[in-house]
């Protein structure tokens, strides 16, 4: 028996593979004969290619990534002594790859096909825990985004229909009058049974257009809910002591496109829409105060992201195509400041900041960089990647990064993928620690409460995920990965100075002079 704590520091010490076949006692089938070994420990299993297949249907309705299993042969097919070699070595690669994923070691299944019971081995736990569920409130519609307040136990989610045929938008709500967008106030309860919370509404409303992005704004006791129309609605909230209450107060039409994202910056709102436009916004005034188009400067681009910096008053701009645009708020008015780009060509669908780091998505991979910069850096600097591993990459098709968190404690950095599956990377070297299946569809936001040390997620529902589960050993601490490190090449790659960006008419004076109604002019 090995002592927990000595077993916690050296999990990485299990090895195996498949040595040799028998024939079954029973039946035609073949057993392979499989070696472990973990430390002084040494034992076989005898596994038929049934059993293989069993496990890995099994785990897949829970992880992702799973190495592929080798196709049946044809029951009336006879076996080859090359065939059966060729099965050997598949299903070896098949062992080889699970062995690898210390989430899967850890699950209960894996457990017992592995017998590591008998063997006195006890994985510790990675894959986080989904304990509370918030579901939908239509089957078509998905969260687009959610304010939890766990001091206050208040939820508030906005919906939006994410299928094809909503993209019509206003159009397709004419042909078809189903509720494409909603929103719901939620009070916490805690369970008397289980100690977890549930979920009451407490107020609701559905539309026949798409609520596209939420703003809480404690301070003001104010929500500001966007639309596909371009308009905005303001919600007071009046709650008192062990009473929840929203009151509707003001819709104020902005645009006549699509609000993509709203955050607060110095007092001030600052959105992008879908026609390419940053503006300022004044809660108070309840007008636009600043800002404007960027068609010059982006060219045959479009805006796909927001994201602001309190710290240093700055606004990151992602776009269609690998290029961030920087700006800092003076005043009520924007100031371009450079630009940067990521690794791939995609666009940046998504970022976020922890710590004096940005995180960056476009495709699959994930860019971090630095912003404490120093008096003479006027531009953030690329520090690592993380991608997904080469071998897995083909898993994911045209599955992309669409919300990202960062747990500094626990050094952990969660993705959600538009096909529902979340990732886990270890951040001090770059590994994937885990891969789960959260959500059946994209995974619309991801947001970490330090105070409970609980991850949410939100896709067609919302979940909650208990983090400090997720238990990394002393061996995670080893050398960062190759997907992760970022050479000297790539560095240079990701820093484009203005000059460069002149060179292809971004950022050039005559794109800033072309329209008055330029954002940063």
């Amino acid at each position: 028996m090995i002592a927990e704590d000595e077993q916690r520091k050296n999990y990485h010490d299990l090895s195996g593979e498949i040595i040799g076949h028998q024939q079954a006692e029973k039946g035609n089938s073949l057993n392979f004969i499989i070696e472990l070994d973990f430390k002084d420990n040494n034992w076989r299993i005898y596994r038929p290619y049934k059993k293989f297949e069993e496990l890995l249907i099994d785990l897949s309705s829970d992880f992702a990534l799973l190495p592929d299993i080798p196709p049946r042969y044809p029951s009336e097919y006879e076996l080859s002594p090359q065939d059966v070699d060729d099965r050997e070595e598949a299903l070896d690669q098949v062992l080889q790859e699970i062995l690898k994923r210390r989430d899967i070691l850890a699950d209960d299944r894996a457990i017992a096909w592995f017998e590591f019971a008998t063997q006195g081995i006890k994985y510790p736990k990675i894959k986080p825990t989904s304990v509370t569920h918030v579901p939908s409130v239509e089957d078509n519609l998905t969260i687009s985004k959610f304010y939890y307040s766990s001091d206050r136990g208040v939820l508030t989610t906005v919906y939006e229909d994410m299928s094809f045929l909503s993209k019509f938008g206003k159009m397709w709500s004419i042909i078809d009058k189903s509720q494409i967008g909603a929103y719901v106030f939620w009070r916490r309860v805690i369970s008397s049974e289980t100690n977890l919370p549930t979920f009451d509404k407490v107020t609701d409303k559905v539309y026949e257009q798409r609520v596209t992005t939420l703003l809480a704004c404690p301070d003001m006791k104010k929500f500001f809910l966007a639309f596909d129309s371009g308009s905005i609605l303001i919600i007071n909230d009046v709650s008192e002591e062990g009473y929840n209450a929203y009151e509707e107060d003001d819709t104020i039409k902005l645009q006549s496109d699509r609000i993509m994202d709203m955050q607060m910056l110095n007092g001030k709102i600052v959105l992008i829409s879908y026609g390419n436009a940053l503006k300022i916004f004044d809660p108070i005034k309840r007008e636009i105060v600043g800002g404007g188009s960027l068609k010059a400067r982006l060219g045959d681009r479009n805006l796909h992201s927001l994201l602001v910096d309190e710290r240093s008053s700055r606004i990151y701009l992602g776009t269609s195509a690998n290029l961030m645009l920087i700006y800092n708020l003076e005043g009520n008015q924007p100031k371009y400041a450079g630009s940067l780009r990521s690794k791939n060509q995609g666009p940046i669908q998504t970022m976020h900041i922890d710590r004096g780091n940005l995180f960056s998505a476009d495709g699959q991979d994930i860019t971090t960089w630095s912003i404490l910069l120093s008096k003479n850096e006027k531009l953030p600097k690329n520090t690592a990647v993380f991608s997904l591993p080469k071998e897995s990459a083909s898993h994911f098709e045209d599955a992309v990064v669409t919300s990202i968190a960062n747990v500094s404690d626990h050094s952990l950095l969660f993705a959600g993928y538009s096909n529902g599956i979340m990732i886990v990377w270890n951040t001090k070297n770059g590994h994937v620690v885990s891969s789960f299946h959260a959500h059946s569809d994209r995974v619309t936001q991801i947001s970490y409460l330090a105070d409970r040390d609980v991850l949410i997620s939100s896709s067609n529902n919302l979940k909650f995920w208990k983090v400090g589960e997720i238990q990394l050993d002393e061996n995670d601490d080893e050398e960062e990965s190759e997907e992760t490190k970022a050479t000297e090449e790539d560095l240079n790659k990701f820093d484009l100075d203005v000059e460069d960006l002149q060179e292809e008419g971004i950022g050039s004076e005559d794109a800033q002079k072309s329209k008055s109604t330029d954002a940063e002019a």
